[in-house]
């Protein structure tokens, strides 16, 4: 058995979901690890710093699945870990994680760190505005340079990097049996189609993917609903800040979208 598993990501790829999918008891038993999350440690629950200044010294608890980890493939990389470990990585296109974050800080998300900051703040800005608030701050914030720094782990075999698109997509369980089968959790099909269904979009949110509620935490439960919120002009002001981020990490093949 493994002595750690890391669920690392960056903010908006359904973190706290997959959190909740491996605190589930049937993974606990599978694997004998508990959960950790060590932003719990800390003042307020949060880690202040920016995504690219979030480094670990010494090695997180044995025998525990540590998530979810906000980190760059960079820093990872130096978290001092144990022979037998796993981890994955939740990718998303960078634009839906855009209308992400502006939703769930304007309207759902808990009020803790700057959050009730920047929701006086996007209650003043209109659609436009707001969006390119979110672009802004989470460039500052270090989060496309987090996810594009992720493409650099193609050769470790320790490293699964999953697509949050295909997680909620029609072959979600074939995903969740590849993250199963590389964190080394021997789960039957039934039992793993079970666990999917219970952590649905529709079983949690009570509604079906694409029927949206802008005061939910689980909004929409889609992908591509980037292409609903930016018009022209925010597109080049996206591709200002990212570059070819998009092409990097495979969800674009030139600048011309």
């Amino acid at each position: 058995m493994l002595d750690n598993i890391f669920h690392c990501c960056v903010q908006k790829t359904g973190s706290q979901w997959i959190k909740a999918i491996f605190a589930d008891k049937e993974i606990r038993k599978l694997t004998n690890l508990e959960m950790f999350t060590y932003q719990t440690t800390m003042p307020g629950g949060v880690d202040p710093r920016n995504l690219v200044d979030r480094t670990f010294d010494t090695p997180f608890p044995h025998k525990t699945i540590i998530s979810p980890l906000y980190i760059s493939y960079d820093n990872y990389i130096n978290i001092p870990k144990p022979e037998k470990h796993r981890t994955i990585f939740i990718m998303r296109d960078p634009r839906d994680i855009v209308v992400s974050w502006y939703y769930s800080t304007k309207y759902s998300h808990a009020l803790m760190g700057q959050i009730a900051e920047f929701r006086d703040r996007l209650n003043q800005l209109d659609l436009f505005e707001g969006l390119q608030f979110a672009i802004t701050f989470l460039d500052n914030f270090g989060l496309f340079k987090a996810l594009g720094s992720w493409s650099q782990s193609e050769s470790d075999s320790k490293v699964l990097v999953v697509k949050y698109e295909n997680l909620i997509g029609n072959n979600s369980d074939d995903t969740f049996s590849k993250i199963f089968n590389h964190c080394q959790i021997d789960m039957g099909k039934k039992e793993l189609e079970k666990l999917i269904a219970e952590y649905s979009f529709k079983s949690m949110s009570k509604r079906d993917p694409g029927q949206e509620d802008k005061k939910s935490h689980l909004r929409k439960g889609i992908s591509g609903d980037w292409k609903n919120n930016f018009p022209e002009e925010l597109k080049t002001f996206f591709k200002e800040k990212t570059g070819n981020l998009l092409e990097i990490i495979g969800y674009e093949v030139t600048e011309d979208w």
